[in-house]
């Protein structure tokens, strides 16, 4: 079993330091990632991974995840609270934008202000953004964050807010932005398309990086980034299928498990019409899946089942809860209870290569359902559509779709909690208990019954789950030999810190 401590070893391990640092001119790293953010270099258009990769070299946050998961200070230098609806952040000085504009208390309180208002519900960001009332510039180095409500992880939630070039943003407007993005990152895109990025090193950066260039290709395919890495054209490949793990070390790479703080789940829509509504179903599909099958022979034992709607390492786990037992007997009997005796149809919409082996893991979920007379009728979905589902409530004929319960960034349960719940602009699933807790978890600041509140919604969700938990996200990436540094905690790549051997 899969400890706590042995997760956040893994974290640890996902920090390599090998060799000789390169400092040959134009040297460049080349990684190939399984997708890019479908917004382009506008920072706010995405959230999970692994579309905000790509935004990691070119903007910075407020804070960001450190080793363990904790939050820690980026562009701030720390922050203190003034009560229960204000915060108060202190900037490192002498900060600047790529385009040589000041990145001050101001630029700061202008990125935060547009992302939470009426026009940044648009933007993915606005999920961690609609908690703030307003911003404001205190001195040059101090912002003060208004809060519509008390929020004790307000500090994790700027680790996703990343900060632009007010006045370019504004001149230009959210699309030009895009296709040419400004941030204070390590680096700058010079090159922004839909199949690749390059980023050169950004002179005014605040974290001063080691290689010339960064160069991401989207290779969507997992075959695809694993031949592009044994054949040395690319020095990284991320997110590839555990069983890759024997051939690429035989053949000398250096491989790393990093956990992306998420569960792979089938989200269930239940503010639709369909047998999804009766929580007996709901129950009885959780029951036909063989979670340790999934976990031990596709996924070759590289994580765990999930027993709940968390991962370990967020805050509001609760280690008490067991993951739902693999039961058919019981599920046909529930299914029959419910009036399905004979099963249903379930049209369910996956996105394909965001988590490893995901194809052949939605392909064992359709056929373990299929024992109990459940027909789940899968069909992909690119991530453009995804974004439909998400912020318009387009779910065209599905009544199911595959999606993470993300801690990150601020490794707290509610962060995805939230997004399923009535809180939700487009809600697919609306429980008014639990929304209800979660309101009461946000304006609860002792930790300690904090921790409470939040378990309590596991445990109720652990009783009438609101999807399929399947188990927690731990991607495979691999580094070629002549990789000195790579540091990802998380998943959460140093870009400044990349490094290639010299010689």
């Amino acid at each position: 079993m899969i400890t706590r401590r042995k997760i956040l070893a893994t974290v640890g391990a996902a920090t390599i330091v090998s060799g000789r640092l390169h400092a040959a001119p134009n040297s460049t790293m080349r990684i190939a990632v399984s997708g890019l953010p479908p917004g382009r270099g506008n920072p706010f258009t995405s959230v999970g991974f692994p579309q905000i990769f790509a935004y990691l070299g070119a903007f910075d946050c407020l804070t960001e995840v450190g080793p363990n998961g904790d939050i820690v200070p980026a562009l701030a230098s720390g922050w203190s609270v003034e009560n229960d609806r204000s915060w108060l952040f202190r900037l490192k000085p002498n900060l600047t934008f790529s385009n040589g504009e000041v990145c001050d208390a101001a630029a700061v309180a202008w990125s935060l202000n547009l992302i939470a208002s009426d026009s940044g519900k648009v933007f993915a960001a606005y999920r961690d953004a609609q908690i703030i009332a307003r911003a404001e510039a205190v001195d040059p180095l101090t912002v003060r964050i208004k809060t519509v409500s008390a929020d004790p992880i307000i500090p994790g939630k700027m680790a996703g807010l990343r900060i632009v070039s007010p006045k370019y943003f504004a001149d230009v407007g959210a699309g030009a932005f895009a296709l040419k993005p400004v941030g204070t990152g390590a680096f700058v895109a010079s090159e922004w398309s839909e199949s690749r990025i390059r980023l050169s090193r950004n002179l005014t950066a605040w974290r001063k990086p080691i290689v010339d260039n960064v160069e991401l290709r989207a290779l969507p395919d997992n075959a695809s980034r694993l031949q592009a890495l044994l054949s040395g054209a690319v020095d990284a490949a991320l997110n590839l299928n555990p069983d890759d793990k024997a051939v690429l070390e035989d053949a000398g790479f250096r491989t790393i498990l990093t956990p992306r703080g998420a569960v792979l789940a089938i989200q269930f829509i239940t503010e639709r019409e369909s047998p999804l509504r009766d929580k007996r179903v709901r129950q009885a599909l959780n029951l036909a899946v063989n979670r340790e099958r999934i976990v031990q022979l596709i996924l070759g034992g590289s994580t765990e089942i999930a027993s709940q709607a968390s991962v370990k390492a967020a805050f509001g786990f609760d280690p008490a809860l067991s993951p739902l037992p693999y039961d058919p007997t019981r599920a046909k009997q529930l299914l029959s209870e419910a009036g399905y005796a004979n099963g249903f149809r379930m049209p369910t919409s996956v996105t394909i290569g965001n988590s490893p082996n995901d194809t052949t893991v939605f392909q064992q979920v359709a056929s373990d359902l299929a024992k109990v007379g459940v027909e789940m009728v899968v069909s992909g979905m690119p991530l453009s559509q995804f974004s439909r589902f998400l912020y318009e409530g387009d779910w065209g004929n599905a009544i199911a779709f595959s999606m993470h319960y993300g801690s990150v960034p601020a490794m707290d349960a509610t962060v995805s909690l939230r997004m399923h719940s009535c809180l939700w602009p487009k809600p697919w699933i609306c429980d008014p208990q639990v929304t209800d807790l979660i309101k009461k978890a946000d304006g609860t600041f002792n930790a300690d019954q904090r921790r409470i509140v939040i378990q309590d919604i596991m445990k109720y969700l652990h009783d009438d789950p609101p999807g399929i938990m399947l188990h927690e996200t731990r991607y495979l990436d691999a580094l070629a030999p002549h990789v000195a540094t790579y540091d990802a905690p998380f998943g959460f790549l140093r870009y400044h810190t990349l490094a290639l051997k010299s010689g």
